[in-house]
């Protein structure tokens, strides 16, 4: 669904969830993940750097319907600080993965 003003219009069937935004982006320290999970479900949002290694879970398990935050500092889950760089975050549940880059700047 997409809102303009007062008007609602139905682009296509709702998808089971959504990558909505990262801000600030690019970031220093820490970046707010806002994503959408249409179904109450299992769901996971990690970061990739560009080589497609995993660098870091944010959130894990089951997410209720609506809009969720989290928050990422730059830092893997073994809690290095990243370098400065583009990365991946991926949303992934049992219907849908969506990705955004998210740039780090040290």
């Amino acid at each position: 669904w997409c809102e303009f003003g007062e008007a609602t219009v139905a682009l296509s069937p709702p998808a089971a969830a959504a990558l909505v935004a990262a801000a600030p982006n690019p970031f220093n320290p820490t970046t707010l993940i806002t994503y959408r999970i249409e179904r109450a479900q299992e769901a996971t949002l990690q970061v990739f750097d560009l080589a497609g290694r995993r660098q870091a879970v944010i959130a894990a398990g089951h997410h209720e319907t609506g809009l969720h935050d989290a928050i990422w500092s730059g830092c893997a889950d073994d809690g290095r600080e990243l370098p400065s760089g583009t990365y991946v975050v991926r949303l992934t549940t049992s219907q849908a993965v969506r990705s955004i880059k998210v740039m780090l700047v040290r």
